[in-house]
């Protein structure tokens, strides 16, 4: 893993601070159940908290599971190079609702297609 990221070309997003922009890293689980953060990158080291009430909801279906560190790591994107420190706390809940609007989804029917 690269210490520091090289800066994008222009116009495209950099991977968060420490981590290397052309791969998705690996994620490393944190049991941290009393805090209330889904996913932080400390040292280079993309982190999830395994202890989560989100995360124990999707733990146990691949497909879910996929998809939540899929939003976490796109949550690290927005707020390394859109966000600052203060809107955190609003991605960590944008995290939340699509974890749960995510498990309302309907299976095994195709998505419907809006009127032209």
């Amino acid at each position: 893993m690269v210490a520091e990221a090289a800066e994008p070309p222009t116009g495209e997003p950099a991977a968060p601070e420490g981590l290397a922009p052309e791969v998705v890293p690996d994620p490393e689980p944190v049991q941290a159940a009393g805090e209330s953060w889904r996913s932080r990158v400390i040292a280079g080291v993309w982190q999830y908290n395994a202890g989560h009430a989100d995360y124990r909801k999707v733990q146990d279906d691949a497909r879910l599971r996929l998809r939540y560190l899929v939003h976490l790591f796109a949550k690290e994107i927005v707020q390394r190079n859109f966000a600052g420190p203060a809107e955190g706390p609003l991605l960590e809940r944008m995290v939340e609702v699509l974890t749960y609007v995510g498990d309302a989804t309907p299976r095994g029917r195709p998505a419907r297609r809006p009127e032209a």
